[in-house]
């Protein structure tokens, strides 16, 4: 920073003064004004613009699993466990596109043969949903010990976790920047992360259905003999007023 130096001669003696003035008090309130931080600058408001960016909704996909016991000697699933599956495969629908249904059957047991009734039953259930062969995946795996291990399903499916909400670090009253509060938000995310049927939406958007052209197909052979292509309206639907109300 300059600081001004003023010369002042005085004629009645010709002694020339130098008078070298410092103005500390401009010079320091000059540098005090330089090293104020502004309050935008300070981190603690340097906070996420967008509800989205301050309080994210997490999608993971966890795995769903059910066991079925086969017992030495059994002729196939027990009605218990077809009604088991049954809502197994049910949550498997309801979740929309969640990859394939791994089916682990075990081997080297005792019950090896009773295993292979067991998912004559299985395959018969599932078909019974319209699960197709191609979403089955079948793999085995060594009983070791185990003298009847069980059968096991597991599918992947998405599951949405919400924000944890009820964070208030600063007095609102003393925020002079009036900016969006930390907690700002996060209740409404935590709603739409415990409502939302199928989390696998906030992932990737569902592909379209194809579109109904039969009304399409009736209006354009209407508008291409030149007829019109209005809808006939009943006078109720129309909201005519009938002779007996005149």
């Amino acid at each position: 920073m300059k600081i001004v130096v003023a010369e002042t001669t005085r004629p009645k003696t010709g002694r020339k003064i130098i008078i070298r003035s410092t103005v500390a008090l401009v010079a320091v309130a000059a540098l005090a004004g330089c090293s104020k931080m502004n309050a935008y600058d300070n981190p603690k408001h340097l906070v996420a613009a967008s509800v989205e960016e301050r309080h994210p909704i997490r999608v993971t996909n966890r795995s769903v699993a059910i066991k079925l016991p086969v017992d030495v000697g059994a002729y196939g699933l027990t009605g218990r466990q077809k009604r088991k599956v049954r809502r197994f495969l049910a949550g498997y629908k309801d979740s929309g596109d969640s990859g394939r249904i791994v089916v682990a059957a075990p081997s080297g047991g005792q019950n090896e043969a009773a295993t292979f009734n067991a998912l004559r039953d299985l395959r018969s259930v599932m078909l019974s949903y319209r699960i197709s062969r191609g979403t089955i995946a079948f793999r085995p795996y060594h009983a070791g010990r185990n003298q009847n291990p069980p059968i096991k399903l597991s599918y992947g499916r998405y599951v949405a976790e919400g924000p944890e909400c009820g964070d208030w670090p600063e007095n609102l009253a003393e925020d002079k920047l009036n900016q969006n509060y930390s907690n700002f938000g996060c209740a409404s995310q935590r709603n739409l992360a415990a409502m939302i049927a199928n989390p696998r939406d906030l992932v990737r958007p569902r592909g379209e259905t194809p579109r109904y052209g039969g009304r399409r197909d009736v209006v354009f052979e209407k508008y291409t003999k030149g007829d019109t292509t209005v809808s006939q309206k009943s006078e109720d639907e129309s909201g005519a007023v009938s002779d007996v109300a005149k």
